[in-house]
């Protein structure tokens, strides 16, 4: 792998870092006892001093694995620990360390990603029994491609069977009362992946952020345009579509800042017109961009959208060509329920 020496920082990297900080809210952490902070001290310390190469040598691949400024920042509570990773973000800008200047750990959008990681609350219980179901709403929207225009939303609902064995039911539009009316259709998740899992399924994905994306990159191997812009869409799907078990969808936020070309929009807006900010990764070969959009106050996300980055077939820049809005998630115990 090939690093850089940063010897200051990159042209307008100050400024968008320093707005972000502003329109995002403060990260608010415990306190941590003196001997974890001694211990993470001296943990920072030692990465800090190990060479770069020796752990590049070991793989192909990009090494994915957090640079050691930001994952001190994830658990440091106190004035001290604040002040060492204060120093140390100091010796970086200044030259003196290598600090992998490519990696995409270390811009702003990595550091929202792990601002939401950070704040993401448990969606659900570890007691979710196996006989229940996992209820979703959202309202979504497709491109038309004869006027060029969004389609209204239109609500999408979904009852998926916990562990597969039972039938789930999936229904597009029309009231929730009855399941079975038309249109809609049944589905039996019993067979499991990431592109379409159940929750016991999710259960069993790590909740280490490396080896969420090491598995993401493996079981989408040969996806989509390309594997980065597979791995961002995946995890955009999950965290969208899914209840998330305890501890995962943080691993997910932190496993999607380590994806290269993630950038940030410092406004952006979902399909029902709520302002945010966006997580976001451009793909050349499909002339689009996926944004995912966060409340810049709670950071909560609003929303899903697909715009288009080159104008064709009569399609304008900047044309959003899919939408989704997630209204809610609910554990219930069948079919039609709603909370």
């Amino acid at each position: 792998m090939t690093t850089n020496m940063r010897q200051a920082p990159e042209p307008g990297e100050t400024a968008e870092i320093t707005e972000l900080a502003r329109l995002l809210p403060p990260v608010v952490c415990p306190d941590l006892p003196n001997d974890r902070q001694l211990a993470l001290k001296e943990n920072l310390m030692r990465e800090i001093r190990q060479d770069p190469a020796a752990g590049a040598a070991k793989t192909n691949r990009v090494p994915r694995r957090f640079a050691p400024s930001r994952r001190f920042a994830l658990v440091a509570g106190t004035a001290a620990i604040a002040a060492i990773a204060l120093g140390v973000a100091g010796m970086l800008t200044g030259g003196t360390a290598d600090t992998g200047a490519n990696s995409p750990a270390e811009g702003p959008a990595a550091q929202l990603l792990n601002r939401v990681a950070y704040t993401v609350e448990t969606e659900a219980a570890s007691s979710v029994r196996d006989d229940q179901f996992i209820y979703i709403e959202m309202m979504e929207a497709n491109l038309d491609r004869s006027t060029r225009k969004l389609d209204p939303l239109a609500k999408r609902q979904s009852w998926m069977s916990v562990d597969g064995s039972r039938e789930s039911w999936i229904k597009d539009g029309g009231p929730s009362q009855d399941p079975n009316s038309s249109p809609g259709f049944s589905v039996k998740n019993d067979k499991p992946s990431l592109n379409g899992p159940n929750y016991r399924y999710l259960e069993s994905l790590p909740t280490d952020p490396d080896a969420l994306l090491e598995k993401i990159y493996k079981e989408t191997e040969g996806q989509g345009p390309s594997p980065d812009q597979e791995a961002f869409v995946t995890i955009g799907d999950l965290i969208s579509e899914s209840m998330l078990p305890p501890g995962l969808g943080g691993a997910l936020y932190q496993a999607a800042a380590e994806i290269p070309g993630v950038t940030v929009i410092k406004t952006a807006a979902d399909a029902t017109g709520r302002s945010g900010v966006a997580v976001a990764r451009e793909e050349p070969q499909w002339n689009t961009r996926h944004e995912w959009i966060f409340d810049s106050q709670t950071l909560e996300l609003l929303g899903v959208n697909a715009v288009q980055t080159i104008a064709e077939n009569g399609i304008k820049v900047g044309t959003v060509t899919y939408a989704s809005v997630t209204i809610a998630r609910a554990v219930v115990d069948e079919v039609g329920q709603t909370p």
